[in-house]
């Protein structure tokens, strides 16, 4: 039974593991007590590298005098004429930008032929805007609908200039 237990792959593993280890920890205690009572030499001290390690510096010098001539704790600070990170206008200097109204486009209709009961809606989009649904005389935006027809509306402004709009068309 012994024979088979010391001709074990597993044994015989552990046993070159634990003959391994022996042979590294006599090693690093010979190598700890031969050498420590030697003073370094002098040109061991100089290639010896420092102690702690200093950060790089990143930031030129003038950058630095740069901020601190700018003093941004000054009492007569005043901000930037333009944010940074702000967007960019596109409209030259003086020029007003004028409103353009969001394109109104129709999505779908329900008409509703009962007599003495108008249920007709329009279902709409006001320019990048969820689609809404919309009844005869309800407001979208600027525009009020006045009519709903099979596949198209009527719309008017506040000046009561009429928009008739259709529902697009698959592939249009």
């Amino acid at each position: 039974m012994t024979g088979y237990l010391v001709r074990s792959r597993r044994v015989q593993t552990a046993g070159a593991c634990a003959l391994l280890g022996l042979a590294v920890l006599g090693w690093g205690l010979t190598a700890a007590f031969a050498g420590g009572d030697r003073a370094p030499s002098a040109a061991g001290v100089a290639d010896a590298p420092p102690a702690i390690v200093q950060p790089a510096d990143t930031t030129p010098d003038d950058d630095v005098d740069a901020a601190v001539e700018f003093d941004p704790f000054s009492p007569t600070r005043q901000p930037p004429p333009v944010r940074y990170g702000a967007p960019v206008t596109l409209n030259p200097a003086g020029a007003v930008a004028t409103a353009m109204p969001a394109a109104l486009q129709l999505v779908g209709t329900v008409v509703h032929r009962t007599p003495g009961a108008d249920g007709s809606f329009v279902i709409c989009q006001l320019g990048n805007a969820s689609p809404h649904v919309v009844r005869i005389g309800q407001k979208i935006g600027e525009y009020t609908l006045r009519e709903v027809t099979q596949g198209g509306a009527r719309f008017v402004d506040h000046d009561g200039t009429p928009l008739d709009l259709r529902v697009p068309t698959h592939g249009s």
